[in-house]
């Protein structure tokens, strides 16, 4: 476990994932999240009257296999990378993590293809706007976590 002395602000024993359990935990809860995500979407379709409908098929089981392993061979990259600390081991991690925001796009960007054409332009513009709202309120939590960091610099040097 991670132990922090407050008057050094030095860490000893930085590694919070020694426990195994903790692993186990982190790995199977991001295998259930991806897999029921991939699971969900392969049961959208076209629907007769409106948008979409949610119906059970049978591919769900494949795509919900699909998300499970991706997301547990996420956090295996990711505890190889810290362990082995090499450019090789990093650079895999990093493009599995890019492949992974490009899936992550691609499963939010899905379901908007059953949006009714007089409807597309409207749900277009919403999520403009959610995309500005929510970039200004990261920035604004950016610098606000930058302030805080950097005061708390200043306040140790006197």
């Amino acid at each position: 476990m991670e132990t922090i002395d407050p008057a050094k602000g030095d860490r000893q024993n930085a590694d919070v994932f020694a426990d195994g359990a903790l692993k186990r935990i982190v790995s199977v809860a991001t295998a259930l999240g991806f897999g029921t995500a991939l699971g969900s979407l392969a049961c959208l379709g076209r629907g007769a009257t409106h948008g979409f409908d949610f119906q059970w098929r049978w591919r769900a089981l494949l795509w919900a296999a699909v998300g499970a392993a991706a997301g547990a061979n996420f956090w295996r990259l990711a505890w190889r990378a810290e362990r082995k600390a090499t450019p090789k081991a990093r650079a895999r991690f990093v493009r599995y993590s890019v492949l992974m925001l490009i899936g992550a796009f691609a499963a939010f960007a899905y379901p908007m293809r059953f949006i009714a054409d007089e409807h597309r332009g409207d749900v277009y513009f919403g999520l403009a706007l959610a995309i500005a709202v929510l970039t200004c309120l990261g920035l604004l939590v950016f610098r606000v976590a930058k302030w805080f960091t950097d005061n708390d610099a200043l306040n140790k040097t006197e």
